[in-house]
């Protein structure tokens, strides 16, 4: 059996139970799988994507009661945070900052980094720290092109 991260072979094993320990694997995402020969013939397995590296705060930690700006949801280390810390519909950034992300950021005036351009099922992280256990309102500046008002909005 040999195990694969993209194309690049990492290990072998030619007894049961055929097992892998890949080392020293860089930050990102890797696409796992093996083949399995029996002679010369082979078939390959199912890919497994492993995630190296951590969802980490774009700046600091949260202070919560506190005020956070949209734009700052957390980010992944290892680059593009899709499906890690954030999803978003398109991978095009329609603002003007975070333009290694995905999600539409801009900065405005008086209101810091903003989110914009928001499709139903798009989400974002934020990593927090709640300075003491209670109950907290929540104040949500928002604008919606919608006639109708926006959409909801999930904690």
């Amino acid at each position: 059996m040999e195990f694969y991260d993209g194309t690049t072979l990492i290990s072998s094993d030619t007894s049961a139970p055929y097992l892998a320990q890949p080392t020293n694997l860089a930050l990102g995402i890797h696409g796992m799988y093996s083949k399995v020969y029996v002679g010369t013939e082979f078939i390959v397995s199912n890919s497994v994507s492993v995630q190296v590296g951590e969802q980490v705060p774009y700046a600091s930690v949260h202070a919560i009661p506190g005020t956070i700006e949209a734009g700052h949801f957390d980010k992944y280390e290892a680059g593009v945070g899709q499906n890690i810390s954030y999803f978003d519909s398109s991978q095009n950034n329609e603002g003007d900052t975070r333009l290694d992300e995905y999600v539409d950021t801009a900065t405005v005036t008086n209101e810091g980094m903003t989110v914009g351009w928001l499709t139903a099922g798009e989400w974002l992280e934020y990593t927090v720290h709640v300075q003491n256990p209670g109950t907290y309102s929540v104040e949500i500046r928002y604008a919606s092109g919608n006639a109708n008002g926006g959409g909801p909005i999930h904690f």
